[in-house]
This record gives C-alpha cells, structure tokens and sequence, in this order.
C-alpha cells in the first residue's frame, strides 16, 4: 500500500503492478467482447491507460498511474 511521506508518495513494495492491471483489463475486454454485441469502450480506455502506465512504469505500484495519465499528453 502506498504511503505519503516527506518525499510524497512512496510505492515500494507494490503487489498490483501496471503491467498486471494492464493484463487484468486486456482479458476483461476480451471477454466482454466475446459476449456483447456491442464494445466495452470504458474497457478499451482502461486497456488504453494501463498499457501508457505500463510503458513508463511496469512494475511501479497501480497509484502511480493516476499520477502518470494525470499528465497531458506528450509530457511522458
């Protein structure tokens, strides 16, 4: 779990990465696809923010992504 201290926020020892968030949501969209008729597009957009956290930072704990898909687009 993330702790704010003196520095901010501190994500050592993350148990949900962004890659694993991004894995999680790619298999949710799969399935959704493969059962409605039409597209899950808040899934896509899931897929589509985890896979920029998970460009920038993989293995970083989930809470950095709001940090990372906070910023405008071009600042990574």
């Amino acid at each position: 779990m993330a702790r704010q201290g003196w520095r901010g926020w501190d994500f050592s020892g993350a148990t949900f990465t962004a890659a694993l968030r991004h894995k999680d949501a790619a298999y949710a969209v799969a399935l959704a696809e493969s059962l409605l008729s039409d597209a899950p597009l808040m899934g896509r957009a899931a897929v589509q923010a985890y896979s920029r956290a998970k460009a920038y930072a993989a293995d970083d704990d989930e809470g950095k992504m709001i940090e990372i898909v906070s910023r405008s687009k071009g600042a990574i």
